[in-house]
């Protein structure tokens, strides 16, 4: 008996400095990844040497600090995914892009951010940024790469140089000085003409912003068609874009389903919402950078050859990706502290896992945090307000935390405890490294066992709020 007990001891220690190891390899490769990208952005993005006094040469290097700042900014909140395995993924057909268009890899520096936001920027000096928000807008890795290609378009053709020289010679050509002279010397109106001005003066900015984007586009479409790629997917990308303002969770959101449990029934009280009378409105946007995306697929369908095949195929390793990014914008949420969006993430998650048991934990360690917040009636720290500008679902997600009394909030998670109890099975994606991404926001031992006694306390009689936490990772 005592020896078998002995080798039980050994099996477990040995299957525990196996995690162990294995999660420091994961922080050690994650720390030097960010170490990597930060050297290269100070690189790229260094102060030019101004020796003439140049004073375009000193506007530039303003522009190049402030693309230092929000790229640095990024990787010191920890928004630039380490994920080996999307990188690898998105990483290959760029590279390829770059091989089949005589384009040296080393030259270009490839950023991919967990942002909900749904775009690519180029920052010149072949830095391309790519959110994680725009992924799931796509329904194949020819998609997106048509978006890298013109991206390095934009790069190859130095457009972010040129909008600064474009920018600078308006804001310091005689036109502009003696319109601002004329108007500093009127007696009246002075506030209407100077705004017209500098309405017409960003109109003709984004005109030259707009014949950047179409060129962009059919350069981008050239060196995507000389990779080899399907030319069908290009016109494609395009379509796709013009639908991206609007959510990927295009689906209804019942939260009733969610959130109801037979001891604590949901209420549809709690979706109530009140509009503001001086509600937000969205505005036409005249002045955006982005053409109309329709547009811009006619212009790229008339490069293609009309004898062109249309090609329809479903793409399971970009559908698993867009997986991964879900997870990964999760985490980001709540990595930022934006528990509402973290919340509404996990239940748009749980609509199509309903049998992950880690999503339950982490929705009840939220409402852990989200019924302190609310004790201290700080709660729109981590919850923003409803809008009239936000997605269907994701309003009656945040009008749903509003409304819950604190009494209300220890219910929901008494409910989704005794869902998590029955729905033990996870994810069939690779969660490892999502798992220690988890393990550095939240300890989830510590908040569920916090969540527990709070619950315990209301409610005596009932059984614990949240199930046990099987995640089997070390956490600090």
């Amino acid at each position: 008996m005592c020896i078998v007990r002995s080798l039980l001891l050994l099996v477990s220690f040995a299957l525990f400095s196996q995690e162990f190891r294995y999660a420091d390899s994961i922080r050690t490769k994650s720390k030097l990844k960010q170490l990597e990208i930060k050297s290269e952005v100070l690189k790229r993005l260094g102060i030019l040497k101004n020796e003439k006094k140049d004073p375009f040469i000193d506007y530039l290097n303003q522009t190049r600090k402030t693309q230092r700042e929000i790229l640095l900014a990024y990787l010191d909140s920890g928004l630039v995914t380490s994920d080996q395995e999307i990188y690898d993924y998105i990483n290959t057909p760029f590279s390829h892009l770059l091989e089949a268009n005589n384009l040296k890899r080393e030259n270009y520096l490839l950023i991919l951010v967990k942002d909900a936001v749904p775009n690519a920027y180029n920052f010149g000096e072949g830095i391309i940024v790519v959110n994680l928000g725009l992924i799931p807008h796509f329904s194949n890795i020819y998609q997106l790469t048509m978006v890298l290609a013109h991206e390095l378009a934009h790069d190859t053709e130095k457009h972010v140089y040129n909008s600064c020289k474009k920018h600078f010679e308006e804001i310091n050509s005689e036109k502009m000085k003696a319109e601002l002279e004329k108007i500093k010397n009127s007696e009246y109106n002075s506030y209407q003409k100077l705004k017209k001005l500098l309405t017409n003066y960003g109109i003709n900015i984004n005109q030259h912003s707009r014949s950047h984007e179409f060129e962009a586009d059919s350069i981008g479409y050239r060196f995507y068609e000389n990779a080899g790629y399907f030319r069908s997917q290009a016109v494609a990308t395009l379509k796709a874009l013009d639908g991206v303002d609007s959510s990927f969770y295009k689906a209804p959101l019942d939260f009733k389903s969610l959130l109801n449990g037979e001891k604590f029934p949901y209420k549809r009280a709690w979706e109530y919402y009140e509009e503001p009378i001086f509600s937000e409105q969205n505005e036409d946007d005249s002045l955006g950078t982005h053409p109309n995306c329709q547009k811009r697929a006619a212009k790229i369908q008339q490069l293609i050859p009309t004898d062109n095949k249309e090609v329809e195929f479903t793409d399971a390793q970009y559908a698993k990706m867009v997986r991964r990014c879900e997870w990964l914008l999760l985490e980001a949420s709540l990595r930022m502290k934006d528990y509402g969006d973290a919340f509404y993430r996990c239940c748009e998650l749980l609509k199509r896992e309903p049998k992950n048991s880690m999503l339950y934990e982490i929705a009840c360690v939220l409402l852990k945090s989200i019924y302190n917040y609310q004790v201290d009636h700080d709660l729109d720290k981590i919850v923003s307000m409803p809008s009239t500008l936000n997605r269907d679902n994701y309003n009656q997600c945040l009008t749903i935390l509003h409304n819950l009394s604190l009494q209300e909030i220890l219910k929901i998670g008494f409910n989704l405890s005794n869902f998590s109890n029955t729905k033990t099975q996870y994810s069939s994606l690779n969660m490892w490294n999502l798992e220690y991404y988890f393990s550095q926001q939240l300890n989830l031992k510590e908040e569920c066992s916090r969540l527990n006694n709070i619950c315990h306390t209301s409610y005596p009689d009932k059984s614990p709020c949240i199930a046990p936490v099987v995640i089997t990772l070390t956490f600090k």
